[in-house]
């Protein structure tokens, strides 16, 4: 029997302060899926979970939030959470009025979202709760009803590799980087500076046809005892080798004030 019911989900929400800089989107790869259901409800079949769908508000700090969770399910209604709370080493939410039951705990384990390639989910079926104070609240679950672990894949349109913050003459700034190349294989950063907006800078020419960026590099350089600056390097492999290669280094304030309107 399928339940059709929609999920919807509550949880101690906390709202981020921070415009968005970056949607990530991730599935599992559904080669590497497990999962294992003990459902209390016999006519709940649970079993042989299709997809794991996760998305990531990234802010202009470079903080990632998790902001939905989506469980895809042939035999059951699909479960879909949002408004998680960060608790130890795990993400929790609450997920209301979901198949037959009343609320459904989902729990993901370690919260290192923007290094995570593999997910691990629990579901919890809730049995008492008390949000009322917050010095007082609790949440009591049964045993274990559902679990599930897969690798993940960013399906992300030009997936982000990686975020960095720093402080560019005296404003922050967030430099993305992006995993494929653009423009006759140069590396795409977006950087955000506070006060001056966004822009695209492509960095270095690669003489390579398949290559992946994968992290952003910076180096503090003392030219003189009394005057420093920020250097930047690209990190990237080659048909999908697992030796780094780096570009070479440049200044990132002179890269940036010439990508940058004056004001």
């Amino acid at each position: 029997m399928i339940f059709k019911k929609l999920a919807l989900s509550a949880c101690l929400v906390a709202a981020s302060a921070f415009s968005i800089a970056e949607v990530l989107k991730f599935e599992a790869d559904k080669s590497e899926i497990s999962s294992n259901s003990t459902s209390p409800y016999s006519r709940l079949n649970l079993d042989d979970l299709e997809n794991i769908k996760m998305n990531l508000d990234v802010n202009d700090k470079g903080i990632p939030t998790l902001t939905r969770l989506e469980l895809v399910f042939p035999y059951a209604d699909n479960l879909i959470a949002t408004n998680f709370k960060k608790s130890d080493n795990k993400l929790t939410a609450v997920v209301r009025n979901i198949w037959v039951f009343r609320e459904v705990l989902v729990e993901l384990e370690n919260d290192d979202l923007m290094n995570r390639k593999h997910v691990k989910v629990k579901l919890y079926l809730v049995e008492n709760q008390n949000l009322l104070n917050s010095a007082t609240s609790f949440i009591d679950v049964g045993p274990v009803m559902f679990n599930a672990s897969a690798e993940l894949v960013d399906i992300t349109p030009n997936p982000v590799a990686d975020v960095v913050t720093t402080v560019v003459d005296g404003k922050r700034a967030i430099l993305t980087l992006y995993k494929n190349p653009v423009d006759e294989n140069k590396f795409q950063v977006k950087i955000k500076w506070l006060g001056h907006g966004e822009e695209i800078v492509l960095i270095d020419k690669v003489y390579y046809d398949n290559f992946d960026a994968y992290a952003i590099n910076l180096r503090s350089d003392y030219p003189m005892p009394d005057e420093k600056r920020q250097l930047i390097s690209i990190s990237y492999t080659i048909d999908d080798s697992t030796h780094e290669r780096r570009t070479e280094e440049i200044d990132l304030e002179e890269l940036m004030r010439g990508s940058f309107p004056q004001r």
